[in-house]
């Protein structure tokens, strides 16, 4: 975990959202789970990512789910 501005970081998180070329500050934005700009970046993600995002939190039935549910899903499992 990373300390910064006093707020721990999902430091795995905010590895995987720089990879995925999130910008620095945006992904300390969310990884310090700041729900609303959590929400904006997973509405940019395609239906296949979130799927796999959504099986990766072992969140189940995520073949059966439409778009809304999965962001859903990852914002309550976050």
């Amino acid at each position: 975990m990373i300390k910064e501005k006093n707020k721990i970081m999902d430091e795995e998180q905010y590895a995987i959202l720089r990879k995925n070329g999130v910008s620095d500050k945006e992904a300390s934005e969310i990884a310090q789970n700041n729900e609303h700009i959590q929400k904006n970046n997973l509405t940019t993600y395609t239906d296949e990512q979130l799927i796999e995002e959504a099986k990766k939190s072992g969140i189940p039935g995520t073949d059966n789910m439409d778009r809304n549910a999965l962001i859903t899903a990852l914002l309550n499992k976050k």
